[in-house]
């Protein structure tokens, strides 16, 4: 248990919402994104088991309006805390509804297994994004980090483009977050960096190319190429951030529905003792 605390403080936590309405993923989930929680969406309760089972100690944020009444939702928490592996003992588990109806909310309410917050919006976007976001902050969420990266993703690949002199560079973008871009350089370009040198490059996301302002921050010399990160000044528009950010967690998504394929669906019967 100690462990996997520490985890949380330093990495931060992986957040799963569960049948999140259109609303909810554009008013509270894109947001908290670009507050940097490491945020995923999941369609289906019998795939919850599997991702929790990878990434132990994750929060789970469930829409009820739909799948489930809300005993039999109270029934599938109580038996993942049951479990006896205790593999989902450090999930924190929280409701989010567009309009959660008094009698739902009582029942929610009741109970000990909801630790992550019950929010219903009820179109107050605004102050449910700012509750909820305190809530994630104290249970670890982000952790020590400052921001979301995602590796490459070789499929459909971000890469740097510069001219020099006329001259255009490619370079091979390795990871990428909101704020800086690590890439490889050949040893014959290195010249052309240095530390602190403020370089306006394009950056090319799904086949958009956009236009960037970076310094370079950081450059670690290797055997066939160096690998240089660049940070993202304040002079770029909130077009690329917003790109960049599409990108990251598309590809982090796709890496999470690629961890659990072929595994089994959760076939439970939820419905036999739940309190209704």
């Amino acid at each position: 248990m100690a462990e996997n605390t520490q985890n949380f403080e330093i990495y931060g936590r992986k957040i799963f919402f569960l049948n999140s309405s259109f609303s909810i993923r554009q008013s509270i989930i894109e947001p908290l994104r670009h507050m940097e929680f490491e945020i995923y969406t999941i369609t289906d309760f019998r795939t919850v088991k599997n991702y929790l089972r990878i990434y132990r100690g994750s929060i789970l944020i469930v829409d009820p309006d739909t799948q489930l009444p809300p005993q039999v939702w109270l029934n599938f928490f109580s038996k993942l805390k049951e479990d006896p592996e205790q593999i989902y003992n450090d999930v924190d588990i929280g409701i989010i509804s567009d309009w959660l109806t008094e009698d739902k909310k009582k029942i929610f309410e009741a109970s000990e297994l909801i630790t992550a917050g019950i929010y219903s919006v009820e179109k107050r976007y605004e102050q449910t994004l700012a509750t909820m976001s305190d809530k994630l902050l104290a249970l670890n969420a982000i952790g020590r980090r400052k921001h979301v990266r995602s590796r490459n993703n070789p499929e459909d690949p971000v890469d740097l483009l510069w001219i020099v002199d006329d001259k255009l560079f490619k370079f091979s973008v390795i990871d990428i977050s909101s704020i800086s871009v690590a890439f490889l350089v050949d040893h014959s370009a290195m010249p052309m960096f240095r530390i602190g040198k403020t370089v306006d490059m394009s950056i090319v996301i799904k086949h958009k190319q956009y236009s960037v302002s970076m310094s370079v921050l950081f450059i670690k010399p290797g055997e066939k190429a160096n690998i240089c990160i660049l940070n993202l000044t304040d002079m770029n528009t909130d077009d690329v951030v917003s790109a960049i950010y599409e990108y990251i967690f598309e590809t982090l998504q796709l890496e999470v529905l690629r961890s659990v394929k072929g595994f089994s669906i959760d076939r439970t019967n939820y419905y036999v003792d739940a309190k209704m």
